[in-house]
């Protein structure tokens, strides 16, 4: 009798320590959690354009503003159609894309030449483009450091997606000032229109969710230097410990000290790293040159390293 007792409480321990097992269990992670873009279904519908061969922009010169643009077919003499709704300017000079699993657009302000038309006091507003009939709102206002430095014109400066759980990743540098990071990365429920994380005192520039090493991470550049720094995502979309570094792109390219504006997940344990000149003010360069590096994770050492 005692000998049953004690193999049926062994069972139980045993079925608890399974199901303790399981609930602490990484939730397996593939590619498909961040490709999820969806075309906005307004394209077609209001525009006419052909999807296949569309693309939105923030970096016309003389358009302030989202602008679709459809591009001619191969070996065509037609220029490029543009469209642009009304609404798309209320934002002034935006910089910032990212289109979720619906087809919604995400953009954010940046400074170009002036602020006359981004005011400081919306540099750290989020919007969006509803996919069913293009127009822009106000999506989400961030707050801004209070030791906000008018020398520093910069807000949001990136911005990324997580499918599976409907998160936006936000990086911003208000409040920053030569000598202090007061910079923030937000995860932002979207549903709920709630930061359910963020990393403050941190300046990062472009950023990107990535999957490596069969993981969820978030990839962000330094903005202080040409520094790459990764953080784990959890399950729930929010941030597992600090950024670390794990790479950086310093001495390399023609400047050697380009910062890391964007970073492109090409594939699991691939990415692709493009460098720019950055200095927290309006003078540029007269033509940005990107530099562009690949970079993947070697399974072995458990590092990021440059594709030669």
């Amino acid at each position: 009798m005692l000998h049953n007792k004690f193999k049926y409480g062994l069972l139980v321990c045993t079925i608890f320590f399974l199901c303790l097992l399981a609930s602490c269990k990484e939730e397996a992670v593939e590619a498909s959690d961040y490709t999820c873009k969806t075309l906005p279904a307004f394209i077609q519908k209001t525009t006419g354009f052909n999807p296949a061969r569309t693309a939105f922009s923030t970096s016309e010169k003389r358009t302030m503003g989202l602008v679709l643009k459809e591009f001619p077919q191969p070996n065509s003499n037609e220029q490029p159609k543009e469209y642009q709704h009304p609404s798309w300017k209320m934002g002034g000079w935006l910089s910032p894309i990212q289109i979720d699993g619906k087809g919604d657009i995400y953009t954010a302000p940046a400074a170009f030449v002036n602020v006359f038309e981004n005011p400081l006091n919306k540099r750290n507003t989020i919007y969006r483009v509803n996919s069913t009939d293009g127009l822009m709102n106000e999506f989400m206002n961030l707050p801004i450091a209070d030791t906000s430095d008018h020398r520093n014109p910069y807000g949001i400066l990136s911005i990324a997606f997580n499918c599976k759980k409907n998160i936006l990743y936000v990086t911003s540098v208000a409040g920053s000032t030569p000598q202090q990071e007061n910079g923030c990365l937000y995860a932002i429920d979207v549903e709920n229109k709630k930061i359910i994380d963020q990393v403050k005192g941190r300046d990062f520039f472009g950023i990107q969710v990535v999957v490596a090493d069969d993981k969820l991470w978030l990839m962000a550049g330094s903005t202080r230097n040409s520094d790459i720094f990764a953080v784990q995502i959890k399950a729930d979309g929010s941030f597992k410990g600090s950024p670390e570094k794990v790479a950086s792109i310093e001495g390399l390219g023609a400047r050697g000290d380009d910062k890391v504006k964007k970073i492109i997940f090409r594939a699991p344990d691939l990415i692709q790293v493009k460098g720019l000149e950055f200095n927290y003010n309006l003078i540029a360069p007269t033509e940005k040159q990107m530099s562009s590096f690949d970079f993947y994770f070697n399974a072995e050492t458990k590092n990021w390293e440059i594709k030669q």
